[in-house]
């Protein structure tokens, strides 16, 4: 995954102060972070050990196929692709370019359940078809 670089590499200083150098899964949250795909939860923290909701799955694989960082803007289309992602939603545009990607069809025939936890299940999917299916 060209984005995302080698496996050898080797992270700078933390970025979180909930996941220190000795965490178990330091190394790959700090490289998210340093390549600007997650912001962390707050300003300072990434709450390793929280779910993950499919709004936030969603900005995380537009991100990484993307190459695009946190604070960047890209292009999405503005018509609503499902009725429970109002324009105002934070992950509006990332649940857009999911859907224009192909990459979703969303929970139901009309909506993306943008507030729901991914399931294993889900996230496998998400993750084949963003990057394995191209």
């Amino acid at each position: 995954l060209a984005v995302l670089g080698t496996t050898d590499f080797t992270p700078g200083p933390a970025t979180f102060t909930d996941v220190p150098t000795t965490h178990p899964n330091f190394k790959w949250i700090q490289k998210l972070a340093e390549l600007g795909i997650t912001n962390g939860c707050t300003a300072t923290t990434f709450c390793p050990d929280a779910p993950v909701t499919r709004g936030q799955m969603a900005a995380f694989l537009v991100r990484a196929r993307g190459g695009i960082t946190a604070t960047e803007a890209f292009p999405f289309r503005t018509a609503p692709a499902f009725t429970d992602v109002a324009t105002t939603n934070t992950f509006f545009s990332h649940v857009q370019k999911l859907f224009d990607w192909g990459i979703t069809n969303g929970c139901t025939a009309t909506t993306f359940c943008v507030d729901q936890t991914t399931t294993r299940s889900q996230m496998a999917t998400f993750l084949s078809r963003a990057f394995l299916s191209r």
